[in-house]
């Protein structure tokens, strides 16, 4: 977190400085000027601001801890700081009064002892702020530990430390695609990745197809590491080279392959050797074991993960099913078919994590023809009213499953009573009563879109419990696409 800087006009040395200019005055005025400066001094730094922060915090109790010292600190040094700043501000305007009843004082002093009231003030307020956001800080880092708790909850019947969803689905599709780069089928797709960088983590997936999904179950695996940087590459691939897991890119950072070893670690329980390489040749690696191939073998399924397995392949196919639909008349018409064709055999199979593989192609098909967004009307013509009922079709199906996921995070938030629950479960509301069920103007549109890319209470909550914003944007753009101004 940001700390609190004393500007230099208010440190000793430079009011010293205007010694020379001051003796050259009849009768300076007798001051204490310099003593409440170094007083000033003193106070600030025996302030630790870096300690009233966020920083590493993995607990409410912490959270809750913390906030009770910096409240501590806000009546106690940092009041008392604030009170020294005023008592300079005085001397300094004090001793400004009386210099200027003699007109031939020195300028110099003068011009300082004004550069040192603002300074004062500005000091001050920066003293404010920094308590203002730490509180702010501290507060969302409290709603998104309950919210992490809360959806830590085993489930009724599960062991207490049941492993979430997400991370089992994760680590299914990266064993699977490490098998598959170790033994590669001539004319196979490539393997793709997805990386997201938190504070300390770097989470990585790694599967045949990559997009909001994949990105929001990684960021879902880290939610107390905001702020996020993704890096998803269209043209990395993952191969096998030189006994190691190799991401062929140029858009990963230096430095982050031992980050994405050690949470691949924690993750797949092996200790894999990576390596990043460009396309320039370069390369940056890390250490790691031989990997036997009994070691990649995916864990069994319970009757009930299977159960649960199933009926999530089918609620994603129908999530999608109006951006299948209208993908079905454009260009990627007959691989969708196909894939659909895989998916629809690969269930009645029982080969769920393939036709779960298989609706990641397609959404990642999906995607970059943004299949969100329904065809634009043309210019100065009447739109189309088959693809207006399509966007508003697409509009509902993703504003319906948001709802669902956001009452269901405020049901678990609730349940946990920690003492930031109120405060989380408020947000939530606040969001779930704004999402509009049927945007029918232009104006509507924009400020939905503008509220959703830019409100604070947005991101807050996309936090605490996924990113509403990835799916609810494009189906807004593909709404607007269709009304006129």
């Amino acid at each position: 977190m940001a700390q609190v800087s004393l500007p230099m006009s208010l440190g000793p040395a430079f009011w010293d400085k205007q010694k020379p200019a001051l003796a050259k005055a009849a009768r300076p005025p007798v001051s204490k000027l310099g003593e409440e400066l170094k007083t000033l001094g003193k106070l600030h730094l025996g302030i630790d601001w870096s300690a009233l922060g966020d920083d590493k915090l993995d607990s409410v109790d912490k959270v809750s801890a913390r906030v009770a010292q910096l409240d501590d600190a806000a009546k106690g040094r940092i009041k008392a700081l604030a009170e020294q700043a005023q008592t300079v501000e005085t001397a300094a305007l004090k001793f400004e009064t009386e210099a200027k009843k003699d007109k031939a004082f020195p300028k110099e002093p003068l011009a300082a002892l004004a550069t040192m009231v603002k300074a004062t003030k500005d000091y001050r307020a920066e003293v404010d702020e920094f308590v203002a956001a730490a509180r702010k800080s501290l507060a969302a880092r409290a709603t998104a530990l309950a919210a992490q708790k809360a959806k830590a909850v085993p489930a009724p019947g599960a062991s207490p430390g049941a492993e979430s969803k997400a991370a089992k689905l994760v680590r299914t599709r990266g064993l699977d695609a490490i098998r598959r780069i170790r033994k590669p089928v001539p004319g196979a797709p490539p393997l793709r990745f997805l990386v997201v960088q938190g504070k300390t983590s770097v989470a990585t997936y790694m599967g045949p197809a990559v997009g909001p999904t994949q990105e929001g179950l990684l960021k879902g695996l880290i939610p107390t590491e905001t702020p996020f940087k993704t890096f998803k590459d269209p043209h990395g691939v993952l191969v096998w080279e030189k006994n190691a897991v190799t991401f062929v890119s140029d858009v990963l950072p230096a430095g982050v392959v031992k980050k994405m070893q050690l949470w691949l670690r924690k993750l797949l329980k092996l200790n894999l050797k990576l390596r990043v390489r460009r396309t320039d040749g370069a390369v940056e690696e890390s250490e790691g074991e031989e990997i036997a191939e009994e070691m990649l073998e995916a864990e069994p399924l319970s009757a009930a993960d299977r159960n649960e397995q199933a009926a999530e392949v089918k609620q994603r196919l129908l999530r999608l099913q109006p951006e299948i639909q209208r993908a079905l008349r454009g260009a990627s018409a007959e691989e969708i078919r196909q894939l659909l064709a895989s998916i629809g055999q690969h269930d009645k199979n029982g080969s769920y994590d393939e036709a779960e593989a298989g609706i990641d192609e397609i959404e990642a098909l999906l995607e970059p023809g943004d299949a969100a967004a329904a065809p634009a009307a043309t210019q100065g013509a009447a739109p189309d009213a088959a693809a207006a009922t399509d966007a508003m079709a697409l509009w509902k199906t993703r504003r319906a499953a948001a709802l669902t996921s956001l009452k269901a995070v405020a049901s678990q938030i609730a349940e946990a009573k920690h003492p930031a629950s109120g405060r989380a479960i408020l947000e939530l509301q606040a969001v779930i009563k704004n999402l509009t069920a049927e945007p029918s103007s232009l104006q509507q549109v924009k400020e939905l879109k503008t509220w959703l890319a830019s409100d604070e209470v947005v991101a807050d909550v996309c936090e605490m419990a996924e990113d509403i914003r990835a799916p609810l944007l494009p189906a807004l753009e593909g709404l607007r696409a269709t009304l006129r101004a």
